[in-house]
């Protein structure tokens, strides 16, 4: 309902808060706005494009370990990845058909592929990304995103670094 808000009220709800902020300093609005719009596109930045590296490296995996489907395990990483922990119901799935399928050697491969591999795409590409769309620096990325989860859940993962860079 936010979003949709957000998008269909965007431009409105941004030269209102541009009034207000010229109110506090005169001057301050368009700056304000200005940084908004940059994080929110280094975010969005952020998370598709480690969502393509967690479904590259996913791909990867799977072909490794002779997982049929791959497009359609491929594109349900990519999706998946927009919610944390979201690319382990798709290692974790791999891994138990490898051992159902009685691959034990190859299920523990998947699994310890989606731990290693997978997770640690999202861990560092994400923040690289994110700060390389805007002029705050990895750190502060890096705490905003999980800041903002901490404290907000996943929409936290959005609101966290966005409040940092209108805020810093």
């Amino acid at each position: 309902g936010i979003a949709w808000l957000m998008y269909y009220e965007g431009t409105r709800m941004a030269h209102w808060a541009e009034r207000i902020a010229n109110r506090i300093e005169n001057g301050l609005g368009p700056l304000l706005l200005q940084r908004a719009v940059l994080t929110v596109r280094a975010v969005m930045l952020g998370l598709v494009g480690s969502a393509l590296g967690q479904a590259i490296a996913m791909a990867v995996g799977l072909a490794i370990a002779g997982v049929p489907p791959l497009g359609i395990l491929t594109a349900a990483t990519f999706f998946l990845s927009l919610i944390p922990g979201g690319p382990a119901i798709i290692w974790g799935g791999a891994a138990a058909w490898l051992y159902s399928q009685n691959q034990a050697g190859w299920a523990i491969f998947m699994l310890g592929w989606g731990l290693v591999v997978v997770s640690s795409v999202d861990n560092i590409l994400k923040p690289i990304l994110m700060s390389k769309g805007s002029d705050q620096s990895l750190l502060l990325v890096t705490l905003g995103v999980f800041g903002g989860a901490l404290a907000f859940g996943f929409v936290g993962l959005f609101l966290g670094p966005i409040i940092l860079g209108v805020v810093s």
